[in-house]
């Protein structure tokens, strides 16, 4: 079963995270949706992020990518900024309410039916989470969180880190309590809780293996058991 496109399953964020070839993985699972055509919208950080831009950018640039997997969308959002272009400016919570929660509700009825090809939910894929201070990691999380309360079938979140450190607590917190799945690997293991286990797609876990594989290589041939 696939996780992405299980409109019934409870948890609805996913976080992945290593020391190494999280960043590889995360562009792999997005070009796998974009092969499958299905609705994504991704933010990679860089390792030395302006966490005022990441605050300033990160709705807008999920909304404008979302407008890609529903043009009707745009005009919405058009409107919106064309009527009030302060919004581009105003906090996550603000400008989560303006430009994603409120004209994207038409286009993600939660109902029976949505479980259909067409409304296969929206995934959104952040990698670099683990790179934001703490304020900023606190607001983009409330924001993804907020997401998926007001489209719980229709919102499927995947986070990827390098560490599980330094994480904001609700994130570590949701791993501890089930309402976060979670998938974790070093140089010595790859362990996947037993809530993600039957919701990983398999062209995911042979990515992960793989990669994870090449980890162990390459920590053998530099003298590590």
């Amino acid at each position: 079963m696939d996780w992405t496109k299980d409109s019934q399953v409870a948890e609805h964020i996913l976080w992945v995270h290593g020391p190494l070839f999280t960043h590889t993985i995360a562009h792999a699972v997005a070009n796998l949706q974009e092969q499958d055509h299905a609705p994504l919208a991704t933010y990679f950080v860089g390792r030395v992020p302006d966490n005022e831009d990441v605050r300033t950018r990160f709705v807008p640039t999920i909304a404008y990518q979302l407008c890609l997997s529903f043009p009707k969308l745009r005009e919405e959002i058009g409107t919106i900024v064309a009527h009030d272009p302060v919004v581009l400016l105003r906090s996550v919570s603000r400008q989560l309410d303006s430009l994603i929660l409120q004209p994207l509700a038409p286009f993600l009825p939660v109902s029976e039916g949505a479980g259909n090809v067409q409304n296969h939910p929206v995934v959104i894929i952040m990698d670099g989470y683990d790179y934001l201070d703490d304020f900023t990691q606190t607001c983009v999380l409330n924001a993804l969180f907020k997401l998926t309360q007001q489209f719980p079938l229709r919102v499927r979140i995947l986070l990827f880190t390098e560490s599980s450190t330094g994480i904001s607590t609700t994130l570590t917190s949701g791993a501890e309590n089930g309402s976060v799945m979670e998938i974790s690997f070093d140089d010595k293991r790859l362990q996947v809780d037993d809530q993600a286990n039957p919701y990983l797609p398999f062209a995911l876990r042979a990515i992960i293996e793989h990669i994870w594989n090449m980890v162990k290589k390459v920590t053998r041939r530099n003298g590590h058991t």
